[in-house]
This record gives structure tokens, C-alpha cells and sequence, in this order.
């Protein structure tokens, strides 16, 4: 963990901080968080899926599922999004969300 801070005089003289530890790793939560996200690109790419998204206008962007060739085989409203990037399966949503 970060234990030591100490002020170090800048070269443009305004001071800044230095720290002497870094953590060797992120937090748990985050490595959590990031192994969920790989196992969910690892479950789509084996189903030859990908995600991408469109921007409708500059307030909508939707979430695409998109087959190997680009084409768009789903779209996904935002609740099914934030559900798949916690980790559930596309199939776990059923056919709720399927465009």
C-alpha cells in the first residue's frame, strides 16, 4: 500500500507530491472486476460475438452484440449491459432485451 507521502519541490516551482510506495497490485475488487470482464469477453468470442456500441445522438448510445462478419445480432438496453459486464451470460437475460 501507499504509505509514504512527501512534498518534492517542483522545477516549475510549485510543489508536488511523491510517492514512496506503489502497491504492488490493484485493489481486490478491482482485479474481481477485471477477471469478470475477461471471462465475459472469453464467453462471447467463443460464441464468435463481439460488443461494440452506437452512438444514436449525443445522449443515446446503445450497446450492440455483434457477429464476426460486424453484423448486429442484438442490441442491449442499459440494464442488460451493466448485467453483462458483472458477469452474467447473455443467455442468462433470456429473450427480455433481444432487438
Amino acid at each position: 500500500m501507499i504509505s509514504k507521502v512527501q512534498e518534492v519541490p517542483a522545477q516549475s516551482g510549485e510543489d508536488m507530491l511523491c510517492y514512496d510506495e506503489i502497491p504492488a497490485s490493484p485493489p481486490l475488487e478491482v482485479l474481481a472486476g477485471m477477471l469478470a470482464a475477461a471471462r465475459t469477453y472469453e464467453s462471447l468470442s467463443s460464441c464468435g460475438l463481439e460488443l461494440g456500441y452506437c452512438e444514436e445522438d449525443y445522449a443515446r448510445v446503445t450497446l450492440e452484440v455483434r457477429n464476426a462478419a460486424g453484423i448486429v445480432v442484438r442490441t442491449l438496453g442499459p440494464a442488460e449491459a451493466v448485467a453483462l459486464a458483472c458477469g452474467e451470460s447473455l443467455t442468462e437475460r433470456g429473450e427480455e432485451g433481444a432487438s
